[in-house]
């Protein structure tokens, strides 16, 4: 059917020529929730949030009294059930991100790497972490990261070898985590820790939410050849 080059040539042209939308005609489909959606959107432009993001690539993360109406009306995770989201479906989802492209001076928020953290504690915590945590995350006013990879583990997690030991209190971590975006900045880490050495590699681990703060952890920004330092090594001793 032709070379190779031929077809991507073809395709670049095109790109350079022609604009092809992605906008979806819905017509008066869900018009009453539209309506609702259109007026919290429009209530909110009339507020502003004080707290800028400290994260360029994620405007959203800003927080302040605009997020919080947003938060209130369940607007900055719709998906999820309510009293967190509304339990939007995939049809009124296509709606609200409608109805803020509409309005640019209203800022989206953003979850950030809590959008995977947070259904993790609805889903499998306890009541007392749902209160807890949930409406922070919700309004911006605690950060996350993810303590996941580590130097040894990256994309094969299951090698992971921090270790998290049973002790009278809790658990005793040691261990090293790397490529943590954020961790100089949050106040919270989702981390994954082997709580069974002898499990096969894939069992044996555990989720823990940590105060980063806690004594014994340290966070050494990484130094990118652009010169940014948007990730960072944690290094956990006797935490």
């Amino acid at each position: 059917i032709g070379s190779i080059t031929q077809w991507a040539r073809q395709s670049g042209e095109l790109l350079l020529t022609e604009k092809r939308s992605t906008a979806l005609n819905l017509g008066e489909v869900e018009s009453e929730f539209r309506a609702s959606i259109a007026a919290i959107l429009d209530q909110a432009r009339e507020l502003h949030n004080a707290h800028a993001s400290d994260d360029d690539r994620a405007p959203g993360l800003a927080w302040g009294d605009q997020r919080d109406l947003l938060a209130e009306h369940g607007l900055v995770a719709p998906h999820l059930p309510t009293p967190w989201g509304i339990g939007a479906s995939s049809l009124q989802q296509v709606i609200i991100t409608e109805e803020f492209d509409k309005r640019p001076d209203v800022q989206r928020p953003s979850l950030g790497i809590a959008e995977w953290i947070l259904p993790t504690i609805l889903s499998h915590g306890t009541d007392t972490q749902r209160q807890r945590f949930a409406e922070p995350m919700l309004r911006g006013t605690e950060r996350w990261c993810q303590l996941f990879s580590e130097p040894g583990a990256g994309s094969d997690l299951a090698s992971l070898s921090t270790r998290a030991r049973k002790v009278d209190g809790g658990w005793l971590i040691n261990g090293h985590k790397i490529w943590t975006s954020l961790a100089d900045r949050a106040q919270y880490g989702a981390m994954l820790a082997r709580t069974d050495p002898d499990a096969p590699k894939h069992r044996g681990i555990s989720y823990f939410l940590i105060d980063m703060t806690s004594p014994g952890i340290t966070v050494e920004p990484i130094r990118q050849a652009s010169g940014h330092q948007d990730f960072n090594e944690v290094f956990f001793t006797d935490v």
